[in-house]
């Protein structure tokens, strides 16, 4: 039986693939549904403030009698390293166990923690936003169209990969060098307090661009059809990434945050 993709290197028939492919991203759908959740009752309610503000205080500052006084930066490393650390743990349990409730297990583990750490970033737009409105300057919907695009980009993506059935494996170097290299840029600025503005964070972009890319035409063409939650973790971890830098982008564009 024929290949979606010429050369890929998938052991099961046809039937098997369109079955992991749709498992796939039924469990992308319910990863992104657990995150909206998690961020509505987190940022949203009485009980997931009382989670949230401690995380946002020691990730960006505190007010003191009506001074702001802002987190150390290291603060910000510590909780990227144990994002980083959870992202290790989580996808080695999606994928290199054969337990699946360990999959699942890593799976929720992973969008817990991207829901943890989005808390700053969305806090500071909703703050943003607040000033705006207050300012006459109307709403700017940040989150919203960052939503919207984020999906849009997702889309466009995954379409081109299944219509056009183009297999990206080659992007693996490039996407690993490329990652390095924007964790070496992240940690330099925490340590000499430097911004990485606007040009890093569309590069970022690309970068997540590729990773959707790459993990796409994996899940078309290679990876094992029994690690379908593994899948839908890596393709939701890229999807969380641009997310956060097109927020970014636009939190830029249209404020005057630095």
């Amino acid at each position: 039986m024929g290949r979606g993709i010429p050369g890929a290197d998938a052991t099961v028939g046809v039937s098997a693939r369109m079955r992991f492919i749709r498992l796939t991203y039924l469990h992308l759908m319910g990863a992104i549904l657990l995150f909206t959740a998690l961020e509505y009752f987190l940022l949203k309610t009485k009980a997931g403030l009382k989670i949230s503000m401690p995380l946002i205080k020691f990730a960006i500052g505190y007010e003191i009698d009506g001074n702001f006084i802002s987190a150390p930066r290291w603060h910000w490393g510590v909780v990227l390293a144990a994002l980083t650390g959870l992202s290790l743990i989580a996808h080695y349990l999606a994928d290199h166990t054969k337990s699946k409730p360990l999959h699942y297990i890593g799976l929720v583990a992973y969008v817990i923690g991207e829901a943890l750490i989005f808390v700053p970033l969305l806090f500071i737009v909703t703050l943003v936003t607040a000033d705006m409105v207050n300012n006459g300057k109307g709403d700017p919907n940040i989150i919203r169209d960052a939503a919207y695009i984020t999906l849009g980009v997702f889309g466009t993506l995954t379409a081109t990969v299944f219509f056009f059935k183009k297999d990206f494996s080659f992007l693996q170097s490039a996407l690993a060098i490329g990652g390095a290299a924007a964790m070496g840029l992240i940690i330099l600025s925490l340590i000499f307090g430097f911004n990485l503005g606007i040009v890093f964070s569309i590069a970022m972009v690309l970068l997540a661009a590729g990773q959707i890319l790459y993990e796409t035409s994996q899940i078309m063409a290679h990876d094992d059809p029994d690690h379908y939650v593994g899948a839908a973790l890596g393709l939701f971890a890229s999807v969380a990434l641009l997310f956060w830098y097109i927020i970014r982008i636009l939190l830029k564009l249209r404020s005057n945050f630095g």
